[in-house]
């Protein structure tokens, strides 16, 4: 009898749970709000039930032209389960870490990375 691969892999996570693990997502963003360029955030979610240390990840992104403005996480940031953090400007409420521009406001993708991993991109 041949086995699914998809069913080994189900019962390796249920076996093992460290392999399941919960991925940080770009939960919202905010872009060129009517060209002030002051209120620009990116928020961050923990949809898991771990907390999840993101110290020194990188917030950026790429247009035609290249490589976007990066933001690297400060050490020791962690995202409770459940929570959020927010890298915006200092017109942002609840920001978590303030920065000057996020965006170019041209063709451009939002990428979210663990050292050279690809967490999520918009």
């Amino acid at each position: 009898m041949k086995k699914n691969p998809l069913s080994l892999l189900t019962t390796a996570a249920l076996c093992f749970p460290g392999l399941a693990s919960a991925q940080i997502v770009i939960n919202e963003f905010q872009y060129d709000d009517a060209g002030t360029d002051d209120r620009e955030f990116v928020e961050l979610f923990n949809p898991g039930t771990d907390p999840i240390d993101i110290s020194g990840w990188i917030l950026g992104g790429l247009d035609p032209a290249g490589a976007n403005t990066a933001t690297t996480i400060p050490a020791s940031t962690v995202i409770a389960a459940g929570g959020y953090y927010v890298i915006g400007q200092t017109g942002v409420k609840n920001v978590n870490q303030v920065v000057g521009s996020i965006f170019e406001n041209d063709n451009e993708t939002l990428e979210l990375r663990n050292g050279a991993t690809l967490v999520d991109a918009l």
